[in-house]
Order: C-alpha cells, then structure tokens, then sequence
C-alpha cells in the first residue's frame, strides 16, 4: 500500500495468541461465490466477504511495547502521530492487538465487542 493510502486502523484484546489467529486467519472453505461465506471472522465482522490479506498488518505485543510494535509497521512516520493520539482517547488501556488495514478493503469498518475479544476501531487516517 502506497505511503499516502488512507488506512484503517484498531485495536483490540484477545484471550490468547491462539484466538487471535483463529480470529483473522483466512477460511480454508471460503468461496466468494457463496453469500454467505466469509474470508475471515475479522472479515465477517466488518461487514466484508473478502479483503486482499495483502494489504492488511497486524501484531501483538505487551502493554509496554505498545509505541515501538505500532512504530515498526509501513510508513508509521506518516500516520503514527495521529494514530496515537486516537489511542489515547480509548478508555479502556488493556490491548494487545494492532491493526493496519488499506482503506479500501473495509467499506465500513467497525468496533467489535463480543465476549471473549474486543477490537476498538480507531479511525481512518
């Protein structure tokens, strides 16, 4: 994705590294020619049938490794800033999850907040 792509960005918690794959890990059964069948959980969730895994980074990290993980991903120098400071007006502080996603991909992105995972949507920057 160009440096100047708008991107979609979340942040989320999950009871294990275990969940968080099976959470955005790709559908072996997916078909796009079936309404009803989803690429992915994070898929479904967002309201998309499919998206170009290609254009999407995600990591884990500890609470303290925050800033350095959100740093490592493409062009942090262009949407960093902004990014952290949609952070900072998240009430809850217990994440574990970063995502990246080209705009284009997620129509309408959205908060997921189900029992056992939360994924915060941030904003488009």
């Amino acid at each position: 994705m160009p440096a100047d792509s708008p991107r979609h960005f979340w942040i989320g918690k999950f009871p294990s590294d275990v969940a968080r794959g099976v959470y955005f890990d790709e559908n072996s059964e997916f078909d796009i020619d079936i309404e009803d069948s989803y690429l992915s959980q994070f898929a479904q969730d967002q309201g998309e049938q499919f998206y170009d895994h290609d254009w999407i980074e995600m990591s884990s990290f500890k609470p303290e490794e925050l800033e350095s993980t959100v740093k490592e991903h493409s062009y942090s120098e262009v949407w960093y800033s902004k990014v952290m400071d949609l952070m900072a007006q998240v009430p809850d502080t217990d994440f574990d999850t970063f995502v990246m996603i080209d705009a284009r991909e997620i129509a309408e992105p959205r908060t997921v907040d189900k029992p056992n995972m939360k994924l915060y949507f941030l904003g488009t920057v």
